[in-house]
């Protein structure tokens, strides 16, 4: 009877939603267009602009058709960060299928989706949990919560690597209880952070009912993380008020590894997206 009640709400899920322009899909239902993964090549284009001008290191002369049709919907977005937005598929005209699942700084939403049958190499469990992440990111994330420890913040971790399947289940059970929001709160198989072991969802105490998750924010163990998260290589990864860039509503409590460095970059030059970092500096990595 579940397998029967799961294949129903896939088939009116993909009806429904799998349009890149809805806010959500069914990956891995169906098989995405394989396109060849943008690579940014510094140049020169009239497309945006009548002018000879020149463009920032990660405009793609492919898309500019993409930027004009972007930048005339949002004209209040400066144009450079318009660009990176688009890099990064925020526009929602394609899926790109990844070509670097195992890297700290893999780019997933609903542009960008995993291969089919991705795993992990190797996952490690996070101390005191039953739950597990990819070893680098399960040992920074035992150093952060080591460190809050010593500060009185107790930290409890909810969800962190999820498998296709359970994602999938997840999306279901969302579609059922009728969550078609604007902004979703749980992504379509393939294209949730979770299932690369990079992300961990915490909160301030054990359960994770959606009042306590609207409580977490106004915690101190929130404001620390929003302090010093990136020392340890962790971004908010869901900033409340980018949800028409990120694709998801406000999660305080959803935090995503890209490691120190790009973590430190994105702090120092005000980037809350990671979206816009990835745009920006990693589509020709």
């Amino acid at each position: 009877m579940r397998i029967f009640l799961c294949v129903c709400f896939v088939i009116v899920g993909f009806f429904l939603f799998s349009s890149c322009d809805n806010d959500f899909f069914l990956p891995g239902f169906f098989e995405p267009k394989q396109l060849e993964h943008p690579t940014a090549v510094p140049g020169k284009s009239d497309e945006i602009s009548n002018e000879q001008e020149s463009h920032p290191a990660h405009y793609i002369p492919k898309n500019a058709e993409r930027y004009t049709e972007y930048i005339s919907k949002y004209t209040d977005i400066p144009y450079e960060t318009a660009i990176a937005y688009v890099n990064a598929g925020v526009d929602c005209k394609n899926i790109f299928t990844v070509d670097n699942p195992d890297s700290i700084l893999v780019l997933l939403n609903k542009s960008h989706a995993l291969p089919m049958g991705f795993i992990p190499k190797k996952l490690n469990y996070i101390s005191g949990t039953e739950y597990r992440m990819t070893v680098e990111a399960a040992h920074s994330f035992e150093q952060m919560r080591n460190e809050m420890a010593k500060q009185g913040l107790a930290l409890s971790v909810q969800s962190a690597y999820r498998s296709y399947s359970r994602q999938a289940s997840l999306f279901g059970r969302e579609l059922s209880q009728g969550d078609r929001q604007a902004h979703p709160s749980v992504s379509g198989a393939g294209h949730s952070e979770h299932q690369t072991g990079l992300a961990v969802d915490v909160l301030h105490q054990g359960g994770f009912s959606r009042l306590e998750k609207a409580e977490f924010e106004a915690t101190r163990q929130y404001q620390w993380m929003i302090e010093n998260a990136h020392k340890y290589g962790y971004i908010l990864r869901y900033p409340e008020g980018l949800e028409h860039i990120t694709g998801f509503r406000f999660e305080p409590w959803h935090w995503r590894y890209v490691g120190a460095k790009a973590a430190e970059d994105m702090r120092k030059h005000g980037i809350s997206a990671f979206e816009e970092y990835w745009g920006r500096y990693l589509v020709n990595p």
